[in-house]
């Protein structure tokens, strides 16, 4: 009768230990690794040398360099008003320059220049002249020769400029082109009147 009255109390706590070695052995809170990885070291080699004196690029190292470079790049323009002033001093410095030459040679050779000067009017003085720049006698000639040639040369250079042809951005190099061009023109006219007279009968004409 006793046991009949304990036993349903007696598989209560039966079961409630069972229960509660089940709950100890499989704890739902219980913090656990979900792979069985292995933990390794890092055995890669830090970057520097072990050197403190080695130079190690820093993070604003690596800004791109293309706006530098093509600042670099770019051409320094020589401004509207530069030029004007260039020109200007080239034109002030030439003009002064030839009339100061154009003074010595009057100066020097006023004589023969009075001469030349009636020869376009007199035959007999322009054979006259003719027969002494065969001798010894024409050297002055050929200093004013050469002052028409800086003239022409000058003359060129500003026709070329107010008609707008360029033939170099620097003003003073454009000038010695004009220069050098009537001078090539001049002595190309005389080698090839030297060539005529040599192969035909007629040196006497071209002279």
């Amino acid at each position: 009768m006793l046991w009949k009255l304990l036993r349903p109390g007696l598989n209560i706590l039966a079961v409630f230990f069972a229960l509660q070695s089940f709950a100890q052995e499989s704890n739902p809170f219980e913090l656990t690794p979900r792979l069985d990885v292995p933990i390794t070291e890092d055995t890669t080699a830090p970057s520097g040398t072990g050197n403190p004196f080695d130079l190690l690029p820093s993070a604003g190292s690596a800004r791109p360099t293309r706006a530098v470079a093509s600042r670099k790049a770019t051409p320094k323009h020589v401004s509207k008003e530069d030029s004007e002033a260039t020109n200007r001093r080239l034109l002030l410095i030439s003009i002064i320059s030839s009339l100061l030459l154009l003074t010595i040679l009057v100066t020097l050779f006023r004589s023969q220049l009075g001469r030349a000067y009636r020869a376009f009017l007199n035959d007999n003085l322009l054979a006259q002249l003719q027969r002494e720049r065969e001798g010894v006698g024409g050297l002055p000639y050929y200093f004013f020769y050469g002052f028409f040639m800086l003239n022409a040369g000058l003359f060129i250079y500003l026709a070329s400029q107010y008609y707008g042809v360029t033939l170099h951005p620097n003003n003073w190099i454009r000038l010695s082109y004009c220069i050098g061009g009537i001078t090539a023109l001049f002595l190309g006219k005389h080698l090839l009147l030297n060539i005529i007279a040599f192969i035909f009968p007629i040196e006497k004409e071209i002279r």
